[in-house]
């Protein structure tokens, strides 16, 4: 916002700072050529131009610390992950500044919410600087060994998050959006399941079980076997719902891949039910919204509810939002318009 600054903008610089960032929040220039021309009258290699714009970039970082992150993020967890780390931020600093009673007081907080919601790095973080502190300066043999098993048993989990991810991009970026052969697909799939099974019945990690279960749906879709898959759903979307804090990205994803499923099994009413329940984990306006209200009016002409249909498709393409969709989109949405 435009008052980001406002505690910041220094006098003393002839107002060039606060003319530079008025300037971009107004989007009255597109590049570094127009504000160097615009505030020196020369090219943006001018060395006051740069010399300016570092300062602002620095005076932007050191601002982000001060804003309600919270207030950007769509979900709870979203919410719990900016303030987490901006705990950590505040940890760090004080450990560093010999304030340790305040600074291993907070960091156990973080630790015990880091812990909650499945924030498995910064477990590792927080317990790595517990198990050093009471090893040392705190001189706790029980202390540190908690904390030095607790620093193990989440960097194997660690561990396992990232070869869960690495396999599920891998076999994406190489295979699927290869457009290779369909029984290609599900060997690979398979084989990269296989390496994470154990690990997935083991731990109960939300990213773990996030990229790893995006893999194994992979296997049924691979061949069109929408039983499997919409079966294959249903374990994972009771697994996310157990979570003590709403997973809205991974009930999200696998509520439309349920949807999908029902249309292709011609479940029309269990269709029709996942689609209430996935609107319950959007936000109006977004990709993933238009998408799911795309479902609904091709699932209207399934069951030949044609009026809902046509509301539905009239909601979609009168949004606000509606002309910011990828053009792909929009081809879409135009076909069922046709009908």
């Amino acid at each position: 916002s435009n008052s980001l600054l406002d505690t910041t903008k220094p006098e003393s610089e002839g107002g060039k700072l606060s003319a530079l960032y008025d300037l971009i929040v107004s989007q009255t220039i597109q590049n570094d050529e127009e504000a160097a021309e615009l505030l020196y009258g020369e090219s943006k290699d001018n060395a006051g131009y740069k010399k300016l714009r570092g300062k602002l970039k620095n005076r932007l970082i050191d601002a982000v610390l001060n804003l309600d992150l919270g207030q950007f993020a769509h979900t709870q967890r979203q919410k719990a992950q900016c303030q987490c780390y901006k705990d950590w931020a505040a940890v760090k600093i004080l450990v560093s500044k010999n304030a340790n009673v305040a600074g291993i007081s907070l960091c156990k907080r973080l630790l015990k919410r880091a812990k909650k919601y499945d924030f498995t790095e910064l477990v590792m973080e927080t317990a790595s600087l517990l198990r050093v502190y009471y090893g040392t300066l705190g001189g706790d043999i029980q202390k540190f060994d908690h904390y030095n098993d607790l620093f193990k048993q989440y960097r194997a989990i660690w561990e396992q998050e990232n070869l869960a991810e690495e396999l599920y991009t891998e076999l994406v970026i190489r295979y699927v959006k290869s457009k290779a052969s369909q029984p290609e697909i599900y060997d690979k799939a398979r084989q990269y399941y296989n390496r994470i099974a154990a690990a997935m019945s083991a731990y109960t990690s939300y990213r773990l079980h996030l990229s790893g279960n995006l893999l194994r749906m992979i296997i049924p879709t691979s061949v069109n076997n929408y039983q499997e898959a919409s079966q294959l759903c249903d374990e994972i979307i009771h697994f996310f719902e157990k979570k003590a804090y709403i997973a809205t990205i991974p009930l999200q994803i696998f509520w439309y891949q349920k949807i999908v499923c029902c249309i292709q099994l011609r479940q029309f009413a269990a269709g029709k039910n996942a689609i209430a329940r996935c609107l319950n984990y959007m936000e109006e306006g977004t990709y993933n919204w238009f998408s799911i209200k795309q479902l609904n009016v091709l699932l209207a002409f399934h069951i030949k509810d044609y009026q809902q249909a046509y509301e539905d498709f009239t909601h979609l393409v009168n949004h606000p939002r509606y002309l910011s969709l990828p053009e792909h989109f929009g081809e879409t949405t135009r076909i069922y318009g046709a009908y």
